[in-house]
């Protein structure tokens, strides 16, 4: 276990990232209409029902492909000060004014494998599911303006 986590620390610290930068890049963007589009920048935090952790959340949603397609990359921190950043591609689909999307990402053998994801928007409020083998948990955000 003590090498997984030096491991992971390393992996961590060389780590390099545009994140932040396309974080302050989308807030000098105009608001897409609510509600006919998803994209934008969310901020909230994760909840782990599994295991009782919790940290920030961060994600940026945009549009991937074709009309039912969006990009989620999330930056989440955890333990107060560890940071981690993925991407899940997502099905979306709108009814009366929900977006409602799923969607999965391998985030490899360190991170617990793959992740399942399942969730909507409604207004500036977004509320996803998420499961693995050895985790399950929740996303709260709000639409960041």
């Amino acid at each position: 276990m003590r090498r997984k986590v030096i491991v992971f620390v390393l992996l961590a610290a060389v780590g390099c990232s545009t994140f932040e930068a396309d974080w302050e890049a989308a807030g000098g963007m105009p608001l897409p209409s609510f509600p006919t589009a998803l994209e934008g920048r969310w901020k909230g935090t994760w909840q782990s029902d599994a295991n009782g952790h919790s940290g920030a959340l961060r994600c940026l949603l945009r549009r991937a492909e074709g009309e039912s397609r969006y990009s989620a990359r999330y930056h989440a921190t955890y333990w107060g000060f560890f940071t981690f950043e993925y991407e899940v591609l997502m099905d979306a689909s709108q009814e009366s004014g929900t977006w409602k999307f799923r969607g999965s990402a391998d985030l490899g053998w360190l991170a617990g494998g793959v992740y399942e994801y399942a969730g909507e928007a409604q207004g500036d409020e977004f509320r996803s599911t998420y499961a693995s083998k050895a985790d399950r948990g929740t996303f709260r955000m709000s639409r960041v303006r």
